[in-house]
Parts: structure tokens; sequence; C-alpha cells
């Protein structure tokens, strides 16, 4: 049972994520909010470009707060729930 938490967690103080190419990651926009790896050659790289690379390590960390904000908050998952609430109950009706 894998979560996004710690992605998420990580997104909100700036911190890029190299996580596992699984479902609950893949709101991750490889190269831009974070890395997806697969296997240990994707790893590798991953992590190396972002040790290698400040500012683009700076720029991911900063893309993936923004899109865990836009996406993510209590505010627009409640938003996201209510909606779908709506329309469920408009198939029972």
């Amino acid at each position: 049972a894998k979560s996004a938490v710690k992605y998420l967690e990580a997104a909100l103080v700036g911190t890029p994520t190299v996580a596992t190419d699984l479902e609950p990651y893949r709101t991750i926009e490889h190269g831009r909010t974070g890395y997806l790896a697969d296997t240990s050659d994707s790893w590798y790289a991953s992590i190396m470009r972002l040790v290698a690379h400040p500012e683009h390590r700076r720029d991911v960390g900063a893309a993936a707060r923004a899109a865990v904000l836009e996406r993510d908050t209590t505010d627009t998952r409640a938003k996201q729930f209510a909606a779908l609430l709506h329309r469920l109950s408009q198939r029972d009706a």
C-alpha cells in the first residue's frame, strides 16, 4: 500500500523527490516536479542530476510545491470530493 504522502510532504517544503515509477507518484511530472525511476540506472541519473545542478534542484522543488498547492490542498480536495458526491447522488435519484 504505497501512498504519495512522502512526495506531498517533501514538495510542500520545496524538496524534489525521486520516486519509484508507481501509480501514487505518477502525478510527478518527470524532470519538472520530481523524477520517476524504475531502474537502478534511472535512479542514479535522477539523483545525480539533482545533486550536480543546484539551480535545477531548486526549480524542481519549487515546481513540486506549486503543483501540490494547486491540486492537493484540503480546499481543492474538498471541492473534488463534493463534486464526486454530487455525481453519485444524481445516479441514485
